[in-house]
């Protein structure tokens, strides 16, 4: 009896189907199967078994700085550290080296950091412009609940010095001379004191000669941000500035509203050391034409927030942002 072409292409259709279904099935177990790799037989414990007599197994080769850039490593990652000379295993919240046995991970703070109070819990916030940074300024206790939240306001640095106690509150001032020289703990008069420029003189700044090249990039010398972080460029200071002004307002409370939660951070005067606290001053990296740096400036009343010229005597926030 002959077929009708209606019955023939059902009848493809089908075997299509089929061959279709066992290709799929077969890919399944392709993909839960176990894997050899210069051998037929992987151990049955083993998903992938390589076997060779004339090459090895090359891991990823990092180094610190890559190796600590990895977001959110899973336990057991495994890297070859070039700058450590070793396979290193990731278990928990460490890196552990498979030389020694020992916990390589880079602290997030240096042994010469000085902590005013507890050393600043490193917790990340993504901003509306998809950058991440820590969700508290440097040595605050906590997340900002309000623009004047005491607990969030954090310490107030010199621009381009380092966390040797200067930045506390409470610190003693230095009225002697100013800093000739930016290396922290070094047996310095000045070491963890604020040092003041009471007379005002030009340029204004802790140290002579002032130095450029300090707190630049991750690597930066002074650098007082954890591991991983330094301080923002005004690039980056500003286009928050921009997100948090559209977004809500050009203030302090746009400030607070924004993703990063800038309270009121006040500031400290260079002439006398006095804490200002109805300003927020917060620094950046960049360094202009000029003697000051672009800081971000917002005050407790509606006066809008701007990126204006401060002198790096003045003790002021940092907020870290990760590299």
């Amino acid at each position: 009896m002959k077929q009708s072409k209606k019955m023939i292409f059902t009848k493809t259709i089908s075997r299509s189907l089929m061959v279709l279904s066992v290709m799929a099935l077969f890919s399944i177990n392709n993909i839960y199967a176990q894997v050899g790799i210069g051998t037929e037989t992987p151990h049955d414990s083993a998903i992938l078994e390589v076997q060779s007599t004339q090459k090895g197994f090359l891991p990823p080769r990092l180094t610190i700085a890559e190796r600590d850039g990895i977001v959110s490593p899973a336990n057991g990652l495994t890297i070859y550290n070039t700058d450590n000379k070793c396979l290193e295993l990731f278990n928990n919240a460490d890196w552990i080296s498979i030389c020694d046995g020992s916990v390589v991970t880079t602290p997030p703070y240096s042994s010469s950091y000085v902590h005013c109070s507890t050393p600043t819990e490193i917790v990340d916030v993504v901003s509306t412009t998809g950058k991440i940074w820590m969700d508290r300024n440097l040595g605050a206790a906590q997340v900002a609940t309000s623009t004047t939240d005491s607990q969030s306001l954090g310490d107030l640095f010199q621009w381009g010095r380092f966390a040797d106690g200067h930045q506390c509150s409470g610190s003693a001032t230095y009225n002697t001379d100013l800093a000739d020289t930016a290396v922290p703990d070094a047996g310095n008069t000045w070491d963890g004191k604020f040092v003041l420029n009471s007379a005002n003189e030009f340029p204004r700044d802790w140290l002579d000669p002032q130095d450029n090249a300090l707190w630049q990039g991750v690597n930066g010398e002074n650098n007082p941000c954890p591991s991983g972080y330094r301080i923002p460029t005004k690039l980056e200071l500003e286009d928050e500035l921009n997100e948090f002004s559209a977004d809500f307002s050009a203030d302090a409370t746009g400030a607070f509203q924004s993703p990063l939660k800038l309270p009121i951070s006040g500031y400290r005067r260079l002439n006398n050391g006095y804490v200002v606290t109805t300003v927020g001053r917060y620094w950046v990296s960049t360094v202009g034409s000029g003697v000051q740096i672009d800081a971000l400036y917002f005050m407790d009343t509606a006066s809008s927030a701007v990126m204006t010229g401060t002198n790096r005597a003045e003790g002021a926030a940092i907020r870290c942002i990760k590299n």
